[in-house]
């Protein structure tokens, strides 16, 4: 999963003129640490669920070069673990 290279090839179609960002469903998601590569989780795993969510989106908007997003799913909880905030 390459938010990142997405986000490129998606900006380079919307500069390009082959679609608008309004012809477009992007579609993203959150995903708790221990489902994450520890190399890149793009939140602080030891802040609160909600910080922790709130993180990912931002990081997401960034990767992808947008201001908003049709839908955020949220993958799968975490229970326990360096994942929830003591």
């Amino acid at each position: 999963y390459n938010e990142t290279g997405a986000g490129v090839a998606i900006n380079k179609a919307i500069q390009a003129g082959h679609v608008s960002r309004q012809q477009l469903f992007l579609q993203t998601k959150f995903t708790h640490a221990n489902a994450q590569d520890t190399a890149s989780i793009p939140y602080d795993p030891y802040s609160t669920p909600t910080q922790q969510v709130m993180q990912s989106f931002e990081s997401s908007l960034s990767h992808l070069g947008t201001s908003y997003v049709d839908s955020y799913v949220l993958h799968g909880p975490s229970v326990g673990g360096p994942t929830m905030a003591p």
